[in-house]
């Protein structure tokens, strides 16, 4: 019997039927965006330790 679990964005993860808690594979993956801040931009020098 296989177990299938939805997570608060609605994305169905599919689960071990000998342990719930362990999710073996899901029908979408969300990536992080992640930027870059280099020096020269505004508010750079606020964000490193000197």
């Amino acid at each position: 019997m296989s177990i299938t679990i939805t997570n608060t964005y609605g994305t169905a993860h599919h689960v071990s039927e000998t342990n719930p808690a362990h999710v073996t594979s899901c029908d979408r993956y969300r990536l992080p965006l992640v930027g870059a801040i280099v020096p020269g931009n505004p508010g750079y020098e606020d964000m490193v330790r000197s």
